[in-house]
């Protein structure tokens, strides 16, 4: 059969039952009606891929009066491309133990599994562009995955251990990612089987972190590749519709985030075969759901890896038999997951991979009540992996080692580990700071792509005082992004966890990043130690927000209150849309903290705000305006306290993140404003504890150090170099100005503290 399209003659072989309609296809692939392997005779087995979408049952959920057949046709040409793209990257990742050949084949299957069977008369039904989409989403995401981890996998060679000087900078993130993970590195170097395995698993998280798996840019790239194939489909493989469902599949719970899925059409006309409608919305949640079942090797919980390079270790091999084998079986209401593993770790890492995929079912019902105006498949109550188990005759039984959470938590947020309650009052400006460098950003972004105009001054209150019971508080107000509910059960919540690594921060970056130039944001949040901070000071703390949506529109107004760290919180809508966007957390002070003061923490602690910074306390009241060097009004030195006072004298070309400013008297090191001590000294740096004498250097942006220790007091990359490079031309430029600095005394001073600082400064 021949069948002609442009000046193109295109031979269509088909068989397996009758067909009615025109037959149009890119490239030579041998497709099914029915699904059933080609007859013998010399006709090429087809691949499993072309066999799982031409088999599918996706298209039966397509209304019969809307004609299927030339999408179909298309859609069936893309699958034969992608195929081609998976065998020339997997050929390049022989190396990878984790490779998982028969992953989006099984992802697929969870699609169909999960729309369930055909209703002629039910509420749920397709158009032809949807399932298209449905079909093609599972072996897109496979081939891009592929694609982008053979393209990182030759810059960074995961498996290899020794390190070079001529290092790139994927490498370079990878070994610094790497270094998170001290005790499967040092597992490496006990148990050399086991360095691939376990580098290659680090590398694939890597991966997923810097969300390689979703970068638009790749996405363009893919569907370039697919040419002829993907044209004909036009705008229904749009490449921002596809990025943003590639996104929304490893979202987990968060895919049901309002913010996200404002981002996508509730219901687009789309330009395709016939006449043509896409419900993103509705897709990207079916998508997320689907994986979230499809159990991918490479998402697996921790526990996995961590028994690698031990005496009776994971197999890759078994596991992923076990996987392969792994089916949800029982009660569609109720299904459970079937699967006999060979190690425990495997069955508690099945277990927890459920219990997340049950997180991401409850999140997609409720989204689908609340946000999706279209009907959605009839979807499970909860998902339960009660049938997990060892394989017959492998082991009997097992345990593992448990923390006490209470105990633990109560570590945490005492002053046990981290010896200072000003911690507490470090992390409540740290976390205002990021909110308003984040609407910052966002603000320039909208300014520059949208045609009105935005604009944006950040600014943090710290006000102490008595509520109306009599109780004391502190309280931090700032203006800037906010948080919705999303941000509240999430990063705000969960100790550890930071904005800079969610989902959805990651895909904004990715667009801000498409500007010439990009707009940039250097997050300072690093630790994630969050709301268990607060705990030092308070047991009951209260928080009032209010979101920036993308658009710049304020979201709700929303209200919680925690009253331990251990307890649930009611997250109360107050407003349906706020006037102000900005977030208030009120600590409520236990009496210990009767006479203590934040405007003496934060003059101790803040050398330079960002963003107008006040501080009041009855009478009292401190402002650090925005980029201006606090001057102590109290110049005795105090220890881990910022003191630099008298004449000073600013360095007019540093460059963007670094300030310095020379001091007459005092001097000190700040990361993102903030006072830090190195902990490695030499060089310009002094051996008092301030780190620096006569010079302020405030180091932000790129220049600010990767390492700090948890309580954020001390510097553990070596910084002399790079102060070093910074105070040589600041030195310089010092000495040429008029300047009433420097002077014989004040550089005799340095010279007690700082020789080689003295010397920069030369002959006075």
């Amino acid at each position: 059969m021949t069948t002609t399209m442009g000046d193109a003659e295109i031979r269509n072989i088909v068989d397996g039952g009758t067909f009615h309609g025109p037959v149009i296809q890119g490239g030579t692939v041998h497709f099914h009606l029915d699904g059933r392997p080609p007859h013998a005779g010399g006709t090429p087995e087809i691949d499993p891929w072309t066999a799982a979408a031409t088999a599918s049952a996706i298209w039966d959920h397509v209304p019969a009066a809307r004609e299927t057949t030339i999408v179909r046709a298309h859609t069936l040409a893309v699958v034969g491309a992608l195929a081609a793209v998976r065998d020339r990257a997997e050929a390049a990742l022989g190396d990878d133990p984790w490779q998982d050949p028969v992953m989006a084949v099984r992802f697929a299957e969870r699609v169909e599994w999960l729309l369930g069977e055909p209703e002629a008369d039910g509420p749920f039904e397709l158009y032809p562009a949807e399932a298209a989409l449905l079909v093609l989403l599972p072996f897109i995401y496979r081939a891009n995955q592929l694609l982008a981890t053979a393209q990182f996998a030759a810059a960074v060679t995961p498996a290899r251990l020794e390190s070079t000087a001529e290092e790139g900078p994927e490498r370079l993130s990878f070994e610094a990612y790497a270094a998170d993970y001290g005790m499967l590195r040092d597992r490496t170097q006990l148990r050399p089987e086991s360095a691939a395995p376990i580098r290659w698993w680090l590398f694939h998280r890597w991966l997923l972190r810097r969300g390689a798996l979703a970068d638009p840019a790749d996405v363009a790239r893919l569907l370039d590749t697919m040419g002829e194939q993907a044209r004909p489909l036009g705008e229904i493989l749009d490449t921002s519709r596809i990025t943003h469902l590639l996104h929304g599949i490893r979202r987990g719970p968060d895919v049901a985030n309002a913010e996200f899925l404002e981002q996508l059409p509730a219901d687009d006309r789309v330009r395709g075969p016939g006449h043509q409608r896409v419900r993103d919305r509705r897709l990207v949640l079916l998508l997320a759901l689907a994986f979230s079942t499809c159990l991918d090797v490479t998402a697996l919980p921790d526990v996995v890896v961590e028994h690698l390079g031990i005496p009776h270790p994971v197999d890759l091999g078994q596991l992923r038999e076990t996987v392969e084998r792994a089916a949800w079986g029982g009660d569609p209401a109720l299904p459970v997951l079937r699967a006999d593993c060979h190690h425990e770790a495997v069955i508690e890492g099945l277990r927890a991979y459920t219990t997340r995929a049950d997180e991401v079912l409850h999140a997609v019902a409720r989204a689908g009540r609340e946000r999706i105006t279209c009907a959605m498949p009839a979807l499970p109550a909860r998902l339960s992996a009660d049938q997990v188990r060892p394989a017959a005759g492998v082991f009997d039984g097992w345990a593992g080692f448990r923390m006490d959470e209470r105990r633990v938590r109560e570590l945490l947020m005492g002053v046990q580990l981290y010896k200072d309650r000003d911690l507490a009052v470090r992390e409540l400006y740290q976390n205002a700071l990021d909110a308003c460098r984040y609407r910052r950003a966002r603000t320039e972004y909208l300014h520059r792509t949208e045609p009105a105009s935005y604009h944006y001054e950040g600014r943090i209150t710290f006000e102490q005082g008595f509520d109306r019971d009599g109780r004391g508080y502190v309280e931090c107000r700032d203006n800037g992004i906010g948080m919705g509910e999303a941000e509240l059960r999430g990063v705000f919540s969960q100790a550890g966890a930071r904005f800079a690594e969610q989902a959805e921060f990651r895909l904004e970056r990715a667009a801000w990043e498409r500007l010439d130039p990009p707009v940039e944001l250097f997050p300072n949040s690093r630790f994630g130690i969050g709301v268990l901070s607060y705990f030092m000071l308070t047991d009951e703390l209260t928080v009032t927000t209010c979101r920036m949506g993308p658009t710049g529109s304020p979201g709700p107004v929303l209200d919680v209150s925690i009253h331990g760290p251990g307890h649930l919180f009611r997250i109360v809508e107050r407003a349906p849309k706020g006037e102000e966007c900005g977030t208030t957390v009120r600590l409520h002070l236990r009496e210990s903290a009767a006479s203590w003061s934040c405007v003496d923490v934060l003059e101790r602690l803040l050398g330079v705000a960002e963003f107008d910074t006040a501080a009041v306390h009855g009478d009292r009241r401190a402002d650090w305006p925005t980029g201006v060097v606090q001057v102590r009004k109290q110049p005795e030195r105090e220890r881990f306290g910022f003191d630099a006072h008298g004449v000073r004298a600013a360095w007019a070309d540093a460059p963007k993140g670094v300030q310095v400013t020379w001091t007459e008297h005092g001097g000190a090191l700040l990361v993102d404003g903030l006072v830090v001590q190195p902990n490695v000294r030499g060089g310009v740096l002094s051996t008092e504890d301030a780190g620096l004498s006569g010079v302020v250097v405030n180091l932000t942006g790129p220049y600010a150090p990767a390492q700090l220790s948890a309580d954020r007091i001390q510097v553990l990359d070596d910084v002399s170099s790079t102060l070093l490079d910074l105070l040589s031309p600041a030195a310089e430029a010092l000495a040429a100005a008029d300047q009433p600095l420097p002077n014989y005394a004040w550089v005799c001073r340095l010279t007690g503290t700082s020789p080689q600082l003295a010397d920069l400064l030369g002959p006075v």
